[in-house]
């Protein structure tokens, strides 16, 4: 598959995935199916179309393979917002259970995906990380109307992500400008619980006969 890949080959890839065109490939530390046990899901990269689609494999397989019950493990920095938007709705839709478990640092566009949770576990030592949406422009020439179109984009993705936030988060209005400054806005644990991003503080328990599988990166391909 070529490296770079447009929002419709995107798409159009979902969805063959979804209906069972493609076959899904996925690297796991063992492989079990069982619908009484629990599949955990190690997933520690940046947010984007890669991650995106190595993610969706991932949940494909195991749905597949009969698990009910998915704990989503969140080890990442975040990313791009169109890619979090979209695994936020995927995993919201889906006819088994997932839960998110941050296990370290969950940032930026990663926090959609935690929020996708029907349970939201934050360890003590987790730290989970907010600020506006962002764009590199370091390489790119751009005329100012392009920088404006930018601007303007920029804009629309932090409305997609407050309306998100607003449907999980119990954060006042004056709130969502501290969350959405241009300096990062550290939530620990204890904050995280409070505005209901978190709806515990603790571990999760793996037992012997449950799976423990992880995304395999996308990295030099």
């Amino acid at each position: 598959m070529s490296a770079i890949m447009n929002r419709r080959d995107l798409c159009l890839y979902l969805s063959a995935l979804a209906t069972g065109m493609l076959e899904p490939k996925f690297a796991s530390a063992q492989d079990k199916a069982n619908s009484t046990s629990t599949a955990y899901l190690y997933f520690s990269q940046p947010i984007d179309d890669k991650s995106t689609l190595s993610l969706t494999n991932g949940l494909i397989d195991l749905r597949a393979k009969g698990y009910k019950i998915i704990y989503l493990m969140l080890n990442s920095n975040g990313g791009n917002i169109s890619s979090g938007i979209a695994l936020y709705h995927m995993l919201s839709a889906m006819d088994i259970t997932i839960n998110t478990y941050a296990i370290s640092n969950v940032d930026s566009a990663a926090i959609l995906l935690f929020l996708a949770g029907k349970e939201r576990v934050a360890n003590k030592e987790s730290l989970f990380a907010f600020h506006s949406a962002r764009e590199d422009f370091s390489n790119e020439k751009l005329t100012p109307d392009e920088i404006t179109e930018r601007s303007n984009v920029l804009e629309i993705d932090n409305d997609r992500m407050k309306e998100i936030f607003k449907e999980r988060l119990t954060l006042g209005d004056k709130q969502y400008g501290d969350f959405f400054g241009p300096q990062l806005r550290f939530v620990r644990p204890q904050e995280a619980l409070s505005i209901g991003l978190a709806t515990r503080i603790g571990e999760i328990s793996m037992q012997p006969h449950d799976g423990l599988y992880y995304v395999q990166s996308s990295a030099g391909k």
